[in-house]
């Protein structure tokens, strides 16, 4: 439950840094209009401080979701879900929720990736062409092709 907190925290801070309002978040001051938070896009761009932040949290991220206990406490949180599920359902529900540490490490494998992740705010990194639902979806596809009848 507090990694959640943590992503929360880091992802509103993260948040606030590219606004450029991380004064205003680390303070007790009155929250103020920041026009400079109105600023492009490309102001962000090769940005050493956001860079520094952007690989950290995604580094946290791969790393709580790598993390054994924080998975089990994951499937323990969710295991009540199943209770509320039709009688016929109860079984599926249980596997489904018994098989999300393995989902969640495999998502993450394939999708968290500081150096590409990042790779907009770096100076030093290659700019990466990236199409996070190109092989899932081309699987998907090609499993549906399959199924339709008379193939």
């Amino acid at each position: 439950m507090a990694a959640a907190y943590y992503c929360v925290l880091v992802a509103t801070l993260l948040l606030a840094a590219v606004n450029g309002q991380v004064d205003d978040v680390t303070t007790d001051a009155e929250p103020q209009m920041n026009v400079e938070g109105l600023r492009p896009l490309g102001s962000m761009i090769q940005n050493v401080q956001l860079c520094s932040l952007c690989e950290k949290v995604i580094g946290f991220l791969k790393n709580v979701t790598n993390n054994k206990q924080v998975l089990e406490e994951l499937v323990e949180l969710l295991l009540p879900v199943c209770q509320w599920a039709p009688y016929s359902l109860h079984g599926d529900c249980i596997e489904i929720v018994d098989n999300i540490p393995e989902m969640v490490k495999n998502l993450t494998d394939m999708y968290l990736d500081p150096k590409r992740d990042c790779a907009y705010v770096c100076p030093e990194q290659e700019i990466l062409t990236y199409e996070p639902y190109a092989a899932p979806m081309a699987n998907i596809l090609k499993l549906m092709q399959e199924k339709k009848p008379g193939h």
